[in-house]
């Protein structure tokens, strides 16, 4: 799977879903859906006795990392638990989970740090005073090596376990009018372009079987096309008759495809967020106007869905083959998503006492993500990452440091609470189970019932051993807003 990246639209757009007071639109009718529209049910409704269990349990042990992080950069996790973010005045930074690293820039250099993979690769976009980006691979053991060039400047969206990374370079004779970049992959010291073929491509993503996905404006076409690249073949995302416009942003392991279609008259001419599972089952949010923020290996992807007419004002929601199904919040404001790992924890934010505040949903139930012992006074947080140990990223901010002051990088280790161990084996085993089983309660089945209270309580009580989830070869956080341009959009923080 790929590695973790900055979700810059996605993130920032969760910073502005919360913050942003909601504004009315207007109401457009609903056109014939093309196939694969999906119903929205929930939130699930939470049991008595997993409330309770909740209430009895300490707080999510929360960990200060060291470094600020600069305003609108978002903190990234690895699958791993390597943290990678930029600094004030743009400089990268990296964490191993004890120290904290910065990038050995030379003098009047500005870094952002866009991707980590698990074994500690991250990779950093570097600005001189003779331009940039030029992006630098900055290796677990401190080297440096720059990714080649063929033209001036180029720009890294994922990398893979094995140092290959993907995103898009410009061009020495672009086509008239056109933004003059094309999708590429840097692969054994060289780059390669992908040649999708179109007026501008970007590769947005690629998974550990060495497949790409990515967009490509094709002139004369439609606005934007989503493709996968597989052995050296380039495939459009399948979209059903009089239907165009797609993107692809994402593809796990599975060959699962996250991306959007456009849909006319729905979501004020944006795109609706939709899954191909396989690369070519389409599933989508229908006439539901959002976006969808991450896909996890087991095909399960989480997402935002617009208030009904209130624009910018979110709730967030679990997507799989079958459904749309909203997530409870704590007060019943909105909520966005960022993130899901491959037990289903997902992480984001919620509206809550006239403030954002980082949740972790855990089967589907709310947990506040609260700050380090000693910051008293949060005015905001919110999370960004998660990892495959429950271990998640995010910011934090304290009304002692000043309104311009940039966040505190935090890290909340969800699943490992104040004064008790990880979950056994068995427990984890139940929680992924029943996370990728969540259903309303009346469509249950006499095997589900107490599924999420027998999963929950094992997943957070002491059990006297460690779970041994071994990092694989990805990260866990991976998730990229499509829009057409080779330089990722900044994520807020």
């Amino acid at each position: 799977m790929p590695s973790a990246r900055v979700r810059g639209l996605a993130v920032a757009t969760l910073a502005v879903a919360l913050l942003t007071p909601g504004a009315a639109v207007a109401a457009a009718p609903v056109p014939d859906l093309p196939p694969g529209a999906l119903p929205v049910v929930g939130p699930v409704q939470v049991r008595d006795q997993v409330r309770a269990l909740l209430r009895r349990l300490p707080a999510v042990r929360a960990t200060d990392v060291g470094a600020a992080g600069e305003r609108g950069y978002a903190p990234v996790i690895a699958r791993s638990g390597v943290v990678a973010g930029t600094g004030p005045g743009l400089v990268a930074y990296r964490w191993d989970g004890r120290v904290v690293t910065h990038f050995p820039g030379g003098p009047g250099t500005r870094t952002e740090a866009v991707a980590v993979n698990g074994p500690g690769q991250v990779v950093v976009h570097a600005w001189t005073d003779d331009g940039g980006p030029f992006p630098q691979l900055w290796n677990a053991d401190g080297s440096v090596a720059a990714l080649p060039l063929e033209t001036g400047s180029g720009s890294v969206t994922a990398l893979d376990d094995r140092g290959a990374a993907v995103g898009a370079t410009t061009l020495l004779a672009p086509a008239p009018g056109s933004g003059g970049y094309t999708a590429v992959v840097w692969r054994d010291g060289r780059v390669h372009d992908l040649a999708p073929g179109g007026f501008d491509a970007v590769a947005w993503d690629v998974n550990e079987r060495g497949h790409v996905v990515g967009l490509t404006h094709r002139a004369g076409g439609p606005d934007n096309t989503g493709w996968v690249w597989r052995n050296g073949v380039v495939t459009d995302l399948p979209t059903p008759p009089g239907f165009a416009d797609t993107t692809a942003d994402q593809v796990n392991d599975r060959g699962d495809v996250r991306g959007g279609i456009h849909i006319p008259d729905v979501s004020a001419g944006t795109h609706v967020g939709a899954v191909w599972f396989g690369g070519t089952d389409l599933r989508h949010l229908g006439a539901n106007p959002g976006w969808l923020a991450d896909l996890n290996e087991k095909g399960l992807a989480v997402g935002n869905l617009w208030r009904g007419d209130e624009l910018f004002t979110a709730d967030a929601a679990t997507v799989d083959r079958r459904r749309v199904t909203r997530l409870l919040t704590t007060s019943g404001g909105p909520s966005a998503a960022a993130a899901v790992n491959d037990l289903g924890i997902v992480v984001g934010a919620e509206r809550r006492a006239g403030r954002t505040q980082a949740v972790a949903w855990v089967l589907g139930v709310p947990v506040a993500l609260g700050a380090p012992g000693g910051w008293s006074d949060v005015v905001a947080s919110g999370a960004t990452g998660v990892d495959e140990g429950g271990r998640a990223v995010g910011w934090v901010r304290l009304r002692s440091d000043g309104a311009d002051a940039p966040a505190r990088t935090v890290v909340w280790d969800v699943l490992r609470r104040t004064g008790r161990s990880r979950t056994s084996c068995r427990g984890a085993a139940e929680t992924a189970c029943c996370a990728a089983r969540l259903r309303p309660p009346a469509a249950r089945r006499g095997g589900d019932r107490g599924c999420g209270a027998r999963a929950l309580a094992a997943l957070l009580s002491p059990p006297g051993g460690n779970v041994p989830i071994a990092p694989r070869s990805a990260d866990a956080s991976r998730r990229r807003a499509a829009a057409p341009q080779p330089r990722p959009a900044r994520g807020e923080t």
